[in-house]
Order: structure tokens, then sequence, then C-alpha cells
């Protein structure tokens, strides 16, 4: 009988694998699944990027101005180009908060 338990054993081992194959399958159908979730809901989500583009014009447009006034500040006096750039920005912020250009000017 020695003959008939190694078919028995290949047969054993045939079928382990054959159930961790099932399970791989499964798990490859279930993250399949949780994807496409997520590329719906990703696709849902960008019907609200109208709002933010707007937003992000609006931050670029304020950035142009402040390089605008960034460049007005140094032209008004040319040897602010030589300070160093701590001391640069310092005297810009200062410059605005003289022109009312900051948010909180009327606090100081």
């Amino acid at each position: 009988m020695p003959e008939m338990e190694l078919p028995t054993a290949l047969w054993v081992l045939l079928g382990a694998n054959l159930f961790f194959l099932l399970l791989v399958w499964i798990g490859q159908l279930r993250a399949g699944a949780r994807l496409r979730r997520i590329e719906y809901r990703l696709s849902e989500n960008t019907g609200h990027s109208g709002a933010e583009e707007a937003s992000l014009g609006e931050r670029k447009s304020e950035n142009q101005e402040q390089k605008r006034q960034y460049q007005e500040f140094l032209a008004e006096d040319p040897s602010r180009k030589e300070l160093a750039k701590k001391e640069q920005f310092a005297a810009f912020r200062k410059w605005r908060s003289e022109k009312g250009l900051n948010w909180g000017a009327d606090g100081g």
C-alpha cells in the first residue's frame, strides 16, 4: 500500500494549490471592484472642478498682483535690490502696510 499514499498526497497538494489559487482570484476580483468604485467616485468629483478652477484663477491673479506690487516696490528705491532677501521682504511687508495693501493694514 505504500504506492497508494504517493498519489493521495499529490491530490491533496493539488487540491490545496487550487484552493489558494481560488482565494487569490477572489481577492483580485474584490480589488478590481474597489478600484472601479474609486474611479467612479473620482469621476463624480470632477464635476466640482469648475469652482476649483475659478479659485485657482483668483489665486493666480492675486499672485500676479503681488508680483506687480513687489516690482513697484523695488522700482521706487533701487537700493532695495541690494538688500538681502530677508530684509527685502521685511521692507516690502512694511511698505505694503504703509500703503494700506495688507489685509490687516488698519490693525498695524
